[in-house]
């Protein structure tokens, strides 16, 4: 997970920028609590998305709002990635580069966990059996 997260960093800041924070990210454990934030909100958002509102209705059962709620996972990544960084706990991040590269970096875990546990879920979704096409 540590090599996925610093092959992130890289590709989004394309600087050395993050090696002088790498330290804080992965000591003080704020990897780990954002990766276990972004599992919890992406699968509340698959629950969300299959079992609530699919079993109650068939008006969202199309693959681009499968899609929308993918999409939002990402965006809720983000959030708790930003939010955690830009919180005063961890001392010593540069929030103007690192805390931005950081949050940009996680928005594709909540879209991959989405994925993943959509596989799972649409089981149990009434009308939404066939999304993600």
């Amino acid at each position: 997970m540590e090599k996925v997260y610093e092959i992130l960093f890289f590709l989004a800041s394309g600087s050395s920028v993050w090696t002088d924070n790498w330290g804080i990210l992965i000591g003080e454990g704020l990897c780990g609590y954002v990766s276990l934030l972004t599992l919890v909100f992406a699968i509340l958002l698959c629950l969300i998305f299959y079992v609530v509102i699919n079993r109650l209705t068939a008006s969202f059962q199309k693959t681009s709002h499968w899609f929308i709620f993918a999409l939002l996972s990402g965006v809720i990544g983000f959030i708790v990635a930003f939010a955690n960084v830009s919180s005063g706990i961890y001392k010593g991040i540069e929030i103007q580069k690192f805390g931005y590269m950081f949050a940009i970096s996680n928005i594709i875990w909540p879209i991959i966990y989405f994925v993943l546990f959509s596989f799972i879920f649409k089981n149990f979704s009434l009308f939404a059996k066939r999304t993600p096409i």
